[in-house]
């Protein structure tokens, strides 16, 4: 089931070696938890003061804030997950997420120059194993949100073992520029023996002409037959 979510943007003959999700609790821990915690502690410095002073009918805004943004946190947030996967692919990584429509990021193994392993504070401290993964490459380079480990351009986020999921990638990155390497090697000799064979094919049909004329000259052949027959060599 979850290779069918890549299926309709994977390349002639790629194949997906893996495919990753975020560690669910992390995710809602800090997508769900930690903003509705936050937006709590908001709501009661500005309610309690207005209940405190008489004004209990105007904390009633704040609680209704909080109530609508929680509902949009609660609704939002599992739909962004359940549509959230990472893929390892023979040729690329592919991000696929969107809460409602779908969106598909990917990146060539072999344009990657660039993969940091970044553990953060929740990681470390709900100690599920896991961290983010972002990737660079020379049109798209890490740029990291400030003071924070998500990376602006591509990153594979809440990942479970991500030093192990990063060696795994770093081998097929090697791989894939040894190929790509191994290819521009045999394009570059290919046009290469073109090149020498173009050349070899112009110098046999100057000394064909030459022969030609030789033999006009001497009257083996007469002029017509000299531009007929010259006509059929350049051909």
């Amino acid at each position: 089931m979850e290779t069918n979510v890549f299926k309709d943007v994977l390349n002639k003959d790629e194949k997906i070696l893996q495919i990753i999700k975020p560690d669910k609790k992390v995710y809602y821990y800090i997508n769900i938890l930690i903003p509705l915690l936050c937006l709590a502690i908001i709501m009661l410095i500005v309610a309690i003061p207005l209940i405190l002073v008489g004004q209990a009918i105007y904390s009633l805004i704040p609680i209704g804030l909080f109530i609508i943004i929680a509902l949009l946190i609660g609704i939002c947030c599992p739909c962004i997950y359940n549509n959230l996967y990472y893929a390892i692919t023979t040729q690329r990584l592919i991000i696929r997420s969107g809460i409602i429509g779908i969106d598909f990021k990917s990146m060539d193994l072999a344009e990657i120059n660039a993969v940091e392993v970044f553990v953060g504070v929740m990681d470390k401290m709900l100690k599920k194993g896991t961290g983010s993964l972002n990737f660079g490459s020379p049109t798209r380079p890490i740029v990291k949100l400030q003071n924070s480990d998500v990376s602006k351009t591509f990153s594979f986020e809440r990942i479970a073992a991500p030093y192990d999921v990063s060696k795994e990638i770093k081998e097929l990155i090697d791989k894939a520029k040894e190929s790509k390497s191994s290819t521009k090697e045999r394009v570059t000799e290919n046009k290469k023996v073109a090149e020498e064979n173009r050349a070899n094919g112009v110098l046999e049909q100057m000394e064909q002409v030459q022969k030609l004329n030789e033999l006009k000259e001497s009257g083996a052949i007469t002029q017509k037959e000299f531009e007929d027959l010259k006509k059929k060599i350049l051909e």
